[in-house]
């Protein structure tokens, strides 16, 4: 029986957009090519190790998903291995997890006399360990005897609380550095500074080659958009486009997201081409999509019992606030928010208005939805959650508070 034609769209664009996992092919990622190149140099450099930090939802395990590929013409001398990491793990499970991922082949003596009766038998390197309890100085041995050319990524580093074992994996690291071992290891976490992911282990930072991943520009979630459309074989207005850009604010998710449900809509209505109104109709069922923590703190940072209804129009002010406004890590001031909220509301606010509302959003009060620093009068904020900023705009525009005209006006 011949696939309805809808249907066969429906599998093609649901192949096509993949927001809730990570990208695994060349052919489906976008931009980031001078961080790739300096990915690419680290990885070929005696000594050198990575790490790889930046705010969640930026895309960093996609970034370290593709080496694999681009070294594919060198398989025979790279192994790459990803692993995650928890709270729970010890240094030795750690290890137990990465070392059972790499396969070696070790040569063994067979019945009879002469070369041709040695067997190659593969086995993994968790077998060739010395003891059950794993040190940094078993890691060195262990891999100079490997004869490829280890790459480990340790994905989500920042997850690991137990500072011995953060302690144990700077000692390996400078272990394999000094004595030269071809062994490269990434390290990848939610941080805005490598302090925040190795701490005071200041002896290890000449051989890492620290990469900050920023937020996608616009021309990279763009390209990434138009890459994920020629995979469903459909195309989009400019106006679409533009729209999806200007509300997933730098991250990759949420441009998926929304072109997954945007192509849908249009599929739905027996169409390639994706128009504004299919976008608007995403807004709708993406906020239905996004993960329950981002629903959930959204409501609890707004809800009140009081007449005072400006929390939400300050918390979407914040939302609105363009990144040319936003300092190296991220934050807005207060007067970033005046401004957002005056042309929001089109009246003219004073800091003081609205006070007493960033206090609130920043304290548990309100789930620390805001993150602030610095000190009175000169403090600075940002979303705790960087995923939470495009929900707060999507549901902006759900209330009928902005729309595509007014958040095109806005953001110049």
């Amino acid at each position: 029986m011949a696939v309805d034609a809808g249907i066969e769209q429906t599998i093609r664009i649901n192949r096509a957009f993949a927001p809730n996992v990570p990208v695994q092919q060349m052919s489906q990622f976008a931009g980031r090519f001078k961080e790739i190149r300096r990915m690419i140099s680290a990885v070929t450099q005696p000594g050198a190790h990575v790490i790889l930090f930046g705010e969640r939802g930026v895309g960093k395990t996609s970034l370290v998903s593709i080496l694999g590929e681009i070294f594919e013409p060198f398989d025979n001398s790279f192994a790459f291995v990803r692993v995650n990491c928890d709270n729970k793990l010890s240094f030795s499970s750690l290890w137990q997890r990465v070392l059972i991922e790499i396969r070696v082949t070790q040569q063994s003596a067979g019945m009879g006399f002469g070369p041709d009766n040695d067997k190659e038998t593969e086995i993994t390197a968790f077998q060739l360990r010395r003891a059950d309890e794993i040190d940094p100085d078993d890691i060195r041995q262990l891999f100079q005897s490997v004869p490829k050319h280890p790459v480990i990524i340790l994905d989500e580093v920042d997850r690991i609380k137990d500072h011995g074992v953060v302690s144990s994996l700077a000692d390996t690291i400078k272990a394999l550095s000094d004595h030269a071992v071809e062994t490269t290891l990434i390290l990848v976490g939610v941080a805005d500074s490598v302090d925040e992911l190795i701490g005071e282990h200041r002896s290890i930072e000449r051989t890492l080659v620290q990469i900050q991943l920023p937020r996608m520009s616009s021309p990279e979630l763009l390209e990434a958009l138009q890459q994920r459309l020629d995979g469903a074989r459909m195309t989009m207005t400019d106006e679409a486009k533009n729209f999806v850009v200007l509300l997933s604010k730098g991250l990759p998710y949420y441009t998926h997201l929304l072109g997954q449900h945007a192509a849908h809509c249009a599929n739905e209505s027996g169409r390639t081409t994706i128009v504004l109104r299919d976008v608007e109709e995403a807004i709708q069922r993406a906020i239905e999509d996004v993960q329950l923590s981002i629903r959930s703190a959204y409501v609890r940072a707004i809800n009140t019992s009081q007449h005072d209804t400006l929390h939400k129009a300050v918390l979407l002010a914040c939302a609105l606030i363009d990144a040319n406004a936003l300092n190296e890590l991220g934050y807005f001031s207060a007067t970033d928010v005046k401004n957002e909220l005056s042309e929001l509301q089109g009246k003219l606010f004073e800091v003081s208005n609205f006070s007493r509302h960033l206090t609130d959003f920043s304290s548990s009060k309100r789930g620390n939805i805001l993150h602030r620093i610095g000190k009175e009068r000169q403090y600075r904020y940002r979303f705790t959650n960087p995923l939470m900023q495009p929900y707060v705009l999507m549901k902006g525009i759900e209330m009928d508070v902005i729309d595509y005209d007014k958040l095109q006006r806005l953001q110049r």
